[in-house]
């Protein structure tokens, strides 16, 4: 064993010499700079040490020893001064002796840290004694710093310890240790932090980047770019800076081309439509901010009196009121803002406004013509009073020409020949096909924003009722003003019926009362309203030129107005079985009447029920009227039972159990109008036999035509009732043939 320990030596030492190891504490300086210098480390505590170690330690733990009472002397010390100058209550607050204690026993509790931490490496090599356990080197830079405030230059500058307070658990501490609290800032007014503006410039760059690419062509593709930095930054950093990007490249002082300013309006009609009400709304403020401000400055620089010409500050106005009638081409917003700005215009004919107009009137005026034709015509009599005012020897050509525009679009007879008129116009229809492929998408923004020119001027007054979560203080002098204007009673001395509310000349007011609360069902609703027959009705519904998805809103407003009737009115049961005929409109009806079951409380989950004092809830009215409907629907062929195989006819809650009971009464009653006197079993057996698709209502129905219809007591006369029993037993019977079969 020996031999083979001296081998090992003899080996170590030959290793050591190709190192260039002299000394293990005086390691070469290759050796520490290719870091294998801390393979020897620790490794003195794991081989057994010498008598000089010993001495070595011993000699510093005196070191220490005599450091520790120096400092705890000079600590002393100083209390003691301090002192001297306090009161007799401070004195007994902070003794002596307690902070000498306490110094002592936090210094002490330090070095035995330290020292455990040697005396576990010294037991591993099974060393003796405690003292010879402490350390085995100099001292570490950790515990150094550890001691660092304990110099004697520091001591005389060291701060003197605060009195100690109680703290009152029911204040708020005072963190910063002024006397007054620091002023609350909101974090909308908080400086941005360093690592937030890096974060902003670099979204700004990104979102440069994607703007300066945009093309008619990869619009699309940008689109959904700009959905990857909406799910990766805050929503409201990305609308910012793409606003401020794109409004930007539009305010541009000099006259930029239509077809250049569609592209920048058809990527925020796309935005729109898939970010929401947020983006469209933040847009259109800004671009009503940023006119109203360069209207003013144009105003300011030039005289534009009615024979001025139009100077160039004016160029930007120009820009701006042409990418808000592209946005409203594209249904970004609606036309109660540009009319707006017409009438803003009309009130004096100068050279801007009379070129502001004619940007206007070529861009957006069939549009115009077609949504609101109404306010078109004001706008006309709104020309005779503005052409006196100024005279129209000192109107100008441009002036002339903008008249006559607007008088050709008022007559329908826009000349649209022109090659500009011509490329723009295709321009605007290639963009409204791209715009369309999105609607195969979940859209969040698929109406235009009613915004009209004073919300938005008024909006630090008043709020913003077109943000969602924003807060609206209410437009009382409107409705006053317009409750005066009203023909008849007040409205709430009227009942709760269309029938009475049809004295009211304002189909458009009507239409508001009703809860026609977008543009799509307030046109549905008038144009029902104003129809001379059924037949009337189902061909200008047809004009309307409904999308696929505007169209499912079409039995939504024939269910309310139905409901809404004093009593059940037939007309709107013939413009529904007319509908019928198209499938898609079928299935409406049929998801409007589950939605209707929901209502009466037939939900699966308690959040499905309403309550009584919800002003969605059904009325036995309302229920009564409904269920006629619905169940001439069902006699006529427009609908099936099938539609009720979504119920469980064994239970029913009571307003459920009414409907389907005046359904199956109205439905028996009208299948035997048609054969008059005589009974039609027929029909009865035909509408039964539609139970085939849906198997599983055949129990349900049997028990409900037993139990409920055929010993209902809202029948009517005798004859009525005496069909009603007729019509439950040939039911009854079909029902059981198709049960039987079906079990052979």
């Amino acid at each position: 064993m020996q031999d083979k320990l001296a081998e090992d030596d003899e080996e170590i030492a030959a290793l050591e010499r190709k190192l260039g190891i002299k000394s293990k504490k005086d390691l070469p300086q290759a050796f520490k700079d290719d870091g294998l210098d801390e393979l020897l480390a620790g490794i003195d505590e794991l081989v057994g040490t010498g008598d000089d170690d010993l001495s070595d330690r011993k000699k510093r733990k005196a070191e220490e020893s005599d450091w520790l009472e120096q400092k705890r002397k000079k600590a002393r010390q100083n209390r003691e001064q301090e002192l001297e100058g306090e009161s007799e209550d401070d004195e007994e607050d902070f003794d002596d002796e307690d902070i000498g204690d306490s110094f002592d026993e936090s210094v002490e509790s330090g070095l035995s840290m330290g020292s455990d931490e040697f005396s576990d490496d010294d037991e591993g090599n099974g060393s003796g004694s405690d003292d010879e356990k402490n350390t085995d080197g100099e001292m570490d830079e950790e515990e150094e710093d550890d001691f660092g405030g304990f110099d004697s230059d520091a001591s005389e500058d060291e701060p003197q310890p605060e009195k100690k307070v109680r703290e009152n658990p029911y204040v708020a501490p005072n963190v910063s240790g002024s006397a007054s609290p620091a002023k609350y800032i909101p974090p909308s007014l908080r400086k941005p932090a360093a690592s937030d503006s890096e974060h902003l410039v670099r979204l700004r760059r990104q979102t440069q980047g994607l703007v300066n690419r945009l093309t008619e062509a990869n619009l699309i593709s940008i689109l959904g770019d700009v959905e990857k930095l909406y799910r990766d930054n805050a929503r409201q950093h990305v609308t910012s800076i793409l606003v401020d990007l794109l409004l930007t490249s539009i305010c541009e002082p000099t006259a930029l081309p239509d077809t250049l300013i569609i592209l920048p309006a058809g990527f925020i009609a796309a935005v729109y439509k898939i970010i929401g009400t947020d983006f469209g709304a933040q847009v259109i403020q800004r671009i009503v901010e940023l006119f109203e401000e360069q209207y003013a400055n144009a105003i300011k620089t030039g005289n534009h009196g009615p024979a001025a010409a139009a100077s160039d500050s004016s160029k930007e106005t120009s820009n701006l009121i042409t990418l808000l009638s592209e946005l409203y081409n594209f249904q970004v917003v609606g036309s109660n803002l540009m009319f707006d700005y017409i009438r803003m215009f009309l009130g004096t004919l100068s050279e801007l406004n009379a070129e502001l107009l004619l940007k206007m009137i070529r861009a957006s005026g069939p549009q115009l013509r077609q949504d609101d034709p109404s306010s078109l015509k004001d706008i006309v009599n709104m020309l005779r009073p503005a052409v006196e005012k100024v005279g129209e020897a000192n109107m100008s050509v441009r002036t002339k020409f903008m008249i006559e525009t607007i008088n050709d679009l008022k007559n329908n007879k826009m000349k649209t020949g022109a090659a500009a008129s011509a490329v723009v116009s295709e321009h605007t229809i290639r963009m409204k096909k791209t715009l369309g492929t999105l609607n195969t998408r979940s859209l969040k923004g698929t109406e235009p924003l009613r915004i009209g020119l004073k919300d938005i001027q008024e909006s630090d007054k008043k709020g913003k009722w077109w943000l969602v979560g924003a807060s609206w203080a209410g437009n009382e002098p409107a409705d006053d003003e317009r409750s005066s204007k009203l023909v008849g009673p007040p409205k709430d001395a009227l009942p709760d019926d269309i029938a009475r509310d049809a004295g009211i000349s304002d189909l458009g007011q009507l239409a508001r009362e009703q809860r026609m609360n977008t543009d799509i069902r307030r046109a549905i609703f008038i144009t029902i309203m104003s129809a001379s027959d059924f037949q009337d009705a189902y061909m200008k519904l047809n004009k309307l030129r409904l999308k696929k998805v505007q169209e499912l809103e079409i039995p939504k407003v024939l269910i309310h107005c139905s409901s809404a009737e004093a009593s059940y009115n037939p007309f709107y049961t013939l413009i529904a079985k007319k509908l019928c005929g198209d499938r898609k409109l079928k299935m409406a009806f049929q998801f409007s009447l589950w939605d209707l079951f929901k209502n009466m409380g037939e939900g699966d989950e308690e959040e499905d029920v309403l309550d009584e004092d919800d002003e969605d809830a059904l009325s036995t009215r309302h229920i009564v009227n409904l269920a006629k409907m619905f169940g001439s629907l069902i006699a006529d062929g427009g609908l099936t039972i099938t539609v009720l195989k979504n119920l469980n006819l064994t239970y029913l809650q009571p307003k459920t159990k009414t409907f389907v009971e005046v359904l199956f009464i109205t439905m028996f009653l009208q299948s035997q109008r048609q054969a008059g006197s005589k009974r039609d079993e027929t029909t009865i057996v035909n509408l039964m036999l539609r139970v085939k698709d849906a198997p599983a209502m055949t129990a349900g129905l049997q028990y409900f035509i037993k139990k409920v219809i055929r010993k209902t007591d809202i029948a009517g006369d005798k004859a009525e009732k005496a069909t009603i029993k007729w019509a439950c037993k040939i039911a009854t019977e079909t029902l059981q043939a198709l049960a039987t079969a079906d079990a052979v």
